[in-house]
């Protein structure tokens, strides 16, 4: 017989080419990100304070924004990573009606959709 494994590595588990790969398992897994945007939003939410020297003279005029509400302002104004999500998924399931599910297209399509969904707000800050 005839053969070019070297001698005595025929039976040899660890032989490359005796190697097996492991069968695909399913995993469930958690992914947590953390994302921040700087961009500029108008609000009157502020009280203004006064500042005077030792003469009573006005210094100036600050806002005070301890008590405004940044995140209902922000969402007023932007949209937040769970608005962008909807509306991508809403543009895709239309895009995803036109061409069909049985397209290259329409396959990536439906995974762009199914991405979208299940992804839970975890944190909200929006800090000025």
């Amino acid at each position: 017989m005839c053969d070019n494994y070297p001698l005595g590595a025929r039976n040899d588990p660890r032989a490359p080419y005796n190697q097996k790969e492991p069968p695909e398992l399913e995993f469930e897994v958690t992914i947590s990100q953390t994302f921040s945007k700087t961009v500029k939003v108008k609000t009157s939410d502020y009280v203004e304070e006064e500042d005077w020297d030792d003469l009573g003279n006005c210094k100036c005029v600050t806002p005070n924004t301890q008590d405004t509400n940044w995140v209902g302002i922000y969402q007023e104004q932007h949209f937040t990573l769970q608005d962008l999500l909807g509306e991508l998924k809403s543009m895709a399931q239309e895009k995803f009606s036109q061409v069909g599910e049985h397209t290259s297209q329409g396959k990536y399509l439906k995974s762009i959709i199914e991405a979208c969904d299940d992804w839970h707000n975890d944190e909200t800050e929006v800090v000025c």
